[in-house]
């Protein structure tokens, strides 16, 4: 059964008062503003099993993890950028090669780089180095 995260919004991150009580960013496409979770997205994950060029190990996404998970995101349909995330919230057990959970994850370098392909449904990869261990999709931002 896959973990399921509890709807979340800015003030249900377990961080610091600093990121608790910023504003969510508003993006504008157009004349409209929508906002977004400033520096977060929920994801959907596959981790590839190890015979596929996966990990060997499991991954802990959970809060507990005094070292958090830092892989980097390459959107499929975007430009080839590695995009550098840390995992903030997931399920409580490790998630084995071939495995598949929600989680929560920040990004790490905004606003010095642009994130702005994570949008809802975009699908990307997930790399340790330049060798892909996971699939995912963004299910909120």
């Amino acid at each position: 059964m896959l973990y399921q995260p509890p709807r979340l919004t800015r003030r249900s991150y377990p961080l610091s008062w600093f990121h608790l009580h910023l504003p969510s960013r508003q993006v504008s496409f157009g004349v409209r503003l929508y906002n977004t979770m400033a520096g977060f997205a929920e994801i959907l994950i596959e981790l590839l099993p190890t015979d596929k060029g996966g990990r060997r190990s499991p991954i802990c996404l959970s809060t507990d993890n005094a070292t958090p998970y830092r892989p980097h995101f390459r959107v499929r349909s975007g430009n080839g950028e590695m995009l550098g995330v840390e995992f903030v919230d997931g399920p409580d057990e490790p998630v084995a090669p071939g495995g598949s959970t929600y989680a929560t994850v920040r990004f790490v370098y905004e606003p010095e780089a642009c994130y702005d392909e994570l949008v809802i449904g975009a699908e990307f990869d997930i790399l340790e180095g330049d060798r892909v261990v996971g699939v995912g999709r963004v299910t909120r931002r």
